[in-house]
């Protein structure tokens, strides 16, 4: 029941609750969840994942897809990479261990609170598709491991 609102209480991640998000009959949460399917311009599967992690799982997503695909990382780096996250309330800019000092510097000269975060965040298993060769990673965050056939 977290995914809907209530009036006066916040959600497990600490989110005020919305209007649009109340319990009504009939009615569907808003949800974070955010499974990707990515191809490129031929239409050919280059990359599927998802995570677990409430307000958290898009940034996650969204910087593991940048990684590997932008950056050139492996997806076991893009994966197990350290993330950062803002989702505007509450106000403050939340980084795992490992994000560079000058980069956590850089945001508070910005005017932004900085705060590291202690718990694991979101949680995003991925499997990405090179050359015809399937390579996956489990997110170390939770445990788990990724196995593959001959």
């Amino acid at each position: 029941m977290d995914d809907f609102s209530s009036p006066n209480f916040k959600s497990f991640f600490d989110v005020p609750g919305s209007p649009a998000n109340r319990i009504e009959p009939g009615k569907r949460s808003l949800s974070s969840m955010s499974p990707s399917i990515v191809v490129d311009r031929d239409g050919d599967v280059r990359m599927v994942l998802g995570a677990s992690g409430g307000t958290r799982i898009t940034t996650a997503v969204a910087l593991v897809i940048m990684r590997h695909l932008w950056f050139g990382e492996s997806i076991k780096q893009a994966v197990d990479a350290s993330r950062f996250h803002h989702q505007l309330l509450p106000d403050e800019f939340s980084y795992e261990f490992g994000i560079l000092s000058q980069v956590v510097q850089g945001i508070e000269k910005l005017g932004h609170k900085a705060v590291r975060n202690r718990n694991r965040g979101s949680i995003v298993c991925a499997i990405a598709r090179l050359g015809g060769v399937l390579f996956a990673n489990a997110d170390y965050r939770k445990g788990g491991d990724v196995l593959g056939l001959d």
